[in-house]
């Protein structure tokens, strides 16, 4: 009975060669994890913590107004000026003039580079983020060239 049981847990030598291995991969990520946890400092010091801070709170409320509200394109102007367009054909600038917000003039330009035509006012609408009082606004100053 004995002779039965040792032959059943005996291991061929690959079988043997596969335990050292994987024994030795444990052994190595072992010390790999106690060299991590015991060993690892930190550079940042409460000092450039500090140092931040009185930074952040040297800034008035309306530079940080201002640093909010930069935008990439400084050069659009914010005031909205009303006229007949076409939005197969509309640039950025011109759509955010329209009053489009930023965001739904991007959509916009996105969408028809790829490959979208408006052949109506009521395409517009298909424009994700256009709000139906943005697009009544708008709606009467659509003419679409065909």
């Amino acid at each position: 009975m004995f002779n039965r049981i040792s032959k059943y847990f005996t291991l061929n030598r690959r079988e043997r060669n596969g335990m050292i291995a994987i024994v030795t991969l444990l052994i190595i990520l072992l010390v790999v994890k106690y060299f991590i946890i015991y060993n690892y400092n930190p550079t940042t010091t409460s000092v450039n913590v500090i140092a931040l801070d009185s930074l952040a709170t040297e800034l008035t409320p309306e530079q940080k107004k201002a640093k909010k509200g930069d935008d990439a394109d400084t050069s659009i102007t914010k005031e909205i000026k009303l006229h007949n367009f076409d939005p197969n054909i509309i640039s950025y600038k011109e759509a955010v003039q329209l009053g489009f917000p930023k965001k739904v003039a991007h959509i916009l330009i996105n969408y028809r580079n790829k490959g979208a035509e408006f052949h109506k006012a009521e395409d517009l609408k298909k424009v994700y983020g256009m709000t139906d009082e943005l697009y009544e606004k708008l709606a009467p100053y659509v003419s679409i060239k065909k």
